[in-house]
């Protein structure tokens, strides 16, 4: 099977000022095609930030994010909207 979306410590911060908000904590994964992958986890977990960087709708702040083969971390804003 092969694989259509890696995380390699990828995780997601807002600033707000002063204030740094951690939306999603380093995170490693690999998705397969074939393979049903479960997200669960309480609120404020980062549930739909891992889902927002998987769909290339926000960049990672850190780590890196490969989807479909292209690394979405070096795209500019309107090649990654081109190929959604």
């Amino acid at each position: 099977m092969s694989v259509i979306a890696s995380l390699k410590g990828a995780g997601k911060e807002y600033q707000t000022g002063d204030q740094r908000i951690v939306a999603l904590q380093p995170t490693t994964l690999e998705l397969r095609s074939g393979e049903m992958t479960l997200i669960i986890g309480p609120s404020g977990s980062g549930k739909t930030t891992l889902l927002s960087l998987i769909g290339c709708v926000i960049y990672p702040s850190q780590g890196e994010l490969w989807v479909d083969g292209q690394h979405i971390n070096s795209m500019k804003e309107k090649a990654l909207a081109g190929s959604a």
